[in-house]
């Protein structure tokens, strides 16, 4: 009897060890999460865009959010504005969205990217296509950064040009 409970005690120790071991990577892998505001965003947008950021330079970063640049207001280049109409519409989408806090992104801006640009000047550009959405202040200087890209389902939903 004594041999069979020290042999089930150990079972149990290698049990919870290998639980522990297999868990333990799942969870502490998760990058986070981020959502947009509803009523932030409906109290205080003043506008959202479609716009090109003509940066060829982008580079890959890992988990460095330190060496995101500054905001280059000379690479971009207008593409549309959103009506009042489409900016609610877009607002309630984008609020239900998760964008993951990824590790992996961009050091800046690259392509078609949708700028939403806040009462005092402060805006959240998302990149369509590559991985990178940022908010930053009315200088351009960076405030947060997100990471994931916000694709192009969104965008091609109230924008006329695709990205």
């Amino acid at each position: 009897n004594e041999i069979i409970k020290k042999g089930t005690c150990s079972m149990k120790k290698l049990l919870v060890f290998v639980l522990v071991f297999c868990l333990f990577p799942l969870v502490s892998c998760d990058p986070g999460s981020f959502w947009f505001d509803h009523d932030e965003l409906t109290e205080n947008v003043k506008s959202i865009e479609l716009i090109e950021y003509n940066n060829d330079e982008a580079k890959n970063i890992f988990d460095d959010k330190d060496k995101v640049l500054p905001f280059d207001f000379d690479k971009i280049e207008l593409i549309e504005t959103l009506s009042d109409e489409k900016k609610e519409m877009f607002i309630d989408d984008i609020s239900n969205q998760c964008f993951l806090l990824v590790w992996e992104h961009l050091d800046s801006p690259q392509g078609r990217c949708v700028r939403i640009t806040y009462q005092n000047g402060d805006f959240d550009i998302l990149c369509c296509n590559v991985q990178f959405s940022c908010q930053y202040d009315s200088t351009g200087a960076v405030k947060n950064v997100i990471g994931h890209t916000v694709g192009t389902e969104l965008p091609n939903k109230y924008f006329i040009t695709q990205c």
